[in-house]
């Protein structure tokens, strides 16, 4: 069996946010560490039609993951082989298979590209989770070769299925923070793969697993983690030196009960969390999803939530549609769920992504 990743000419579906290639890097899950899903270079009018450029045929599926793109390469993580394309032709330039010691199965994530040329460093590198193989890696982009990895023995054996990865600048020294199936948030240093000892705890367990929840603005990092016998959680740390710094619960932020009486469920952030600065307030946009056991009418569902990140204080909540793994976007003037449930609590009927305003969270 035969899976495919094609690349079609780019299509413009809101006149506000659009990505143009070769120009504009999408080189981390959600584009970019604050995860914004969106770029600011302006195009001009909406494009309605597309035409298929060229089409690679993999071996595998990629599963949530999705491809990167860094100059005129695209990346990509097929569940257990890691390949690079060029963007122009969808040529392999080189592909690693699983080895099951850097190169798993079992994995995805969607890679990190990051060039440390700020660093002083003449290389650019991609980051990648082992899935079963339990490591994480260092790859330089030019020719697929190793430059560091860390192995299972320092991931306790933890899988590390998920794994989003961001790296911020700690006095000079470019640090990777990462995660793994047990709840485990590690830091390292990015040039070299060693353990970061600005954490006096190093990995720290956030207190359940990281799916695509992990998010940084400057120094600050932030956390969403899935639900276990309890509600999942936001939380936020000085990614510097590992301290805490909140966590939506501990703030009185979990709104499912007072907004979905019917059906309260647990609330899991499993998604990606988008953040910005609006109206001079730093703000971290998320979207948990709850299950419940009623048969229809009644269905699961999640909450909009958006957070002042100074101190954790809820902005403003509202249901939405369940989006699982999915993310939030941020546009001009909303934010934009890509939920897929059909049903959404006092809105009916909805399929696909729904915009919800920044400044009340009005649908």
């Amino acid at each position: 069996v035969n899976f495919h990743m094609q690349l079609d000419v780019c299509c413009v579906p809101m006149s506000e946010r659009i990505c143009i290639t070769g120009e504009d890097d999408w080189a981390t899950y959600g584009k970019d560490f604050a995860r914004s899903f969106a770029s600011d270079i302006p195009l001009g009018d909406a494009q309605g039609s597309m035409t298929k450029v060229w089409q690679y045929t993999a071996t595998q599926v990629m599963v949530y993951a999705t491809p990167v793109i860094y100059q005129d390469t695209v990346f990509a993580y097929f569940l257990d082989n890691l390949v690079a394309v060029d963007i122009n032709t969808g040529a392999e330039l080189w592909k690693r298979t699983l080895d099951g010691f850097e190169i798993g199965g079992g994995c995805w994530s969607t890679p990190t590209v990051y060039n440390f040329a700020d660093f002083g460093a003449d290389i650019t590198l991609l980051f990648v989770p082992g899935g079963d193989a339990k490591g994480f890696t260092a790859i330089d982009i030019s020719d697929g070769s190793t430059v560091w990895t860390r192995n299972f023995m320092v991931h306790s054996n933890h899988f590390m299925t998920f794994s989003p990865s961001v790296i911020i600048d700690c006095g000079g020294v470019p640090v990777i923070v990462y995660s793994d199936d047990n709840g485990d948030i590690y830091a390292a240093e990015a040039l070299t793969g060693n353990a970061y000892s600005g954490w006096t705890t190093n990995p720290i367990n956030v207190g359940g697993n990281v799916f695509e929840g992990l998010t940084s603005a400057g120094v600050n990092i932030y956390v969403g983690r899935d639900r276990t016998i309890t509600n999942g959680n936001i939380a936020a740390y000085d990614g510097c030196t590992g301290a805490y710094i909140w966590d939506l619960a501990s703030s009185g932020g979990l709104q499912l009960d007072n907004l979905d009486l019917e059906n309260p469920g647990t609330e899991a952030f499993n998604g990606g969390m988008a953040f910005e600065v609006y109206n001079d307030v730093p703000t971290l946009y998320a979207a948990s999803f709850y299950d419940v056991d009623n048969v229809p009418p009644y269905q699961g569902g999640g909450v909009m939530y958006s957070v002042d990140c100074s101190d954790g204080a809820l902005n403003w909540a509202t249901l939405c549609s369940e989006g699982d793994y999915g993310g939030v976007a941020i546009d001009a003037g909303q934010v934009i769920h890509v939920g897929w449930t059909p049903w959404v609590p006092g809105y009916g009927e909805r399929r696909g992504p729904i915009g919800f305003n920044k400044e009340s969270g009005a649908y």
